[in-house]
Order: C-alpha cells, then structure tokens, then sequence
C-alpha cells in the first residue's frame, strides 16, 4: 500500500498533524497491529518477576481485513515492511510505501471467547449463503449438464 501526505500537506492549518508530524502516527498505527499493547506486557511482566508465570503469550491487537462489506475477515500481520520514500524539511515521512503479509485467522487459530472467532464465523456463513446463491442460480444452467 502506498501512502502520500501531499494532498494533506497542500492545506496544513486543516491537516495540523501531518503537516507537524508527516505519516509518523500512520507508520506508528500500523507498526501497532503486531504488537500487545505495552501496558499488557508491563503488567505481564511486573507478575513475571513476582514469580507468576503466564503461559500464554499476548496477543496483537483485533486486525480486521474489510474488503467490501461481503469480505470482513480477522488477519493476523505475518509482516510488514515500511519503505519511507519522501520526507519535508524536518525530516518527517510524507510518502511511504508498506508491504504487509497478513494471514487470515480461522476457527482453528482462535478461542471460542475470542471477538475474532465470531467475526470469522460470520464470515464463513455468509460464504455458505452465497455458495448456494451461486447454486440456486444457476439451476438450470446446472440441468443443461446433466445427461438426462
């Protein structure tokens, strides 16, 4: 994905942040979606050197891929890599390019208790409504096939 804060630069009393700050706070958000949040691992932590142990590790924050409103899917950022490829004069990035490698969460990888679980369940029934959409639809196109 390729972001560019030129249009937002061309009026910086409306865009006071990005003509502060450049795309710092969108390379910060997305650096985010990797990591638990840091008041997580503190705690998690804190109860580590008092002798309790966690078995399970954090985990990062709810990521939802929405590609139109048929296609919501909980991923999971396998990577990402930020190229930052203009700067103003401060030295703040005003054009980045980012690769991410996102893996799409199932069942399987989730608990019951998770928001995440939920949001895939809903995902796969409504892939279901649409797969006997397809057929329902091309019922007759379906008879034409057959050698009857």
């Amino acid at each position: 994905m390729e972001i560019d804060a030129t249009d937002q630069l061309e009026f910086p009393s409306q865009n006071a942040s990005v003509a502060q700050m450049g795309l710092h706070p969108v390379i910060a958000a997305l650096e985010t979606l990797l990591y638990p949040s840091p008041p997580l691992v503190i705690v998690n932590e804190a109860l580590a050197l008092g002798g309790m142990a966690f078995i399970a590790a954090e985990d990062a924050p709810l990521t939802l891929l929405i590609w139109g409103e048929r296609r919501v899917l909980p991923v999971r950022v396998e990577s990402l890599t930020i190229k930052e490829q203009a700067f103003d004069t401060a030295l703040n990035p005003i054009r980045i390019a980012a690769d991410l490698s996102l893996k799409v969460q199932t069942y399987r990888d989730l608990e019951i208790t998770n928001p995440a679980y939920w949001v895939y369940m809903a995902a796969y029934a409504q892939k279901e409504v649409l797969a006997t959409a397809n057929t329902i639809g091309n019922a007759s196109a379906i008879a034409d096939l057959l050698p009857l």
